[in-house]
């Protein structure tokens, strides 16, 4: 069991890296053939623990993991079902050129 302060701090480390890399599949060009939005809520899981070794989130290494996890999951799934009802698209579309790309899922 880790203290509210510590989710907390894991909590902020994935909601930066989950919207990050939201922001950053958004653009089409950033996306594979195999890509799905499923795929996104699996590899920002399984990327969690990566995020809280770069942030230096200190403290008991098993259970941080799976709080972060647990974490990133929830926030992916979230903004996912989000962007696929058109609650997002607004905020994560950007000028390129002379257009506008959105997240078209």
């Amino acid at each position: 069991m880790i203290s509210e302060k510590k989710r907390f701090q894991v909590a902020n480390v994935c909601y930066a890296n989950v919207a990050g890399q939201l922001a950053m599949f958004c653009n089409p060009k950033n996306r594979g053939p195999n890509f799905t939005w499923d795929w996104f809520v699996e590899h920002c899981e399984q990327e969690a623990d990566l995020w809280m070794m770069v942030a230096n989130v200190r403290g008991h290494k098993e259970s941080i993991n799976q709080t972060a996890k647990n974490f990133a999951r929830e926030i992916a799934q979230h903004l996912t079902v989000a962007l696929r009802h058109d609650e997002l698209v607004g905020l994560f579309a950007y000028r390129e050129g002379q257009g506008f790309l959105d997240c078209n899922v």
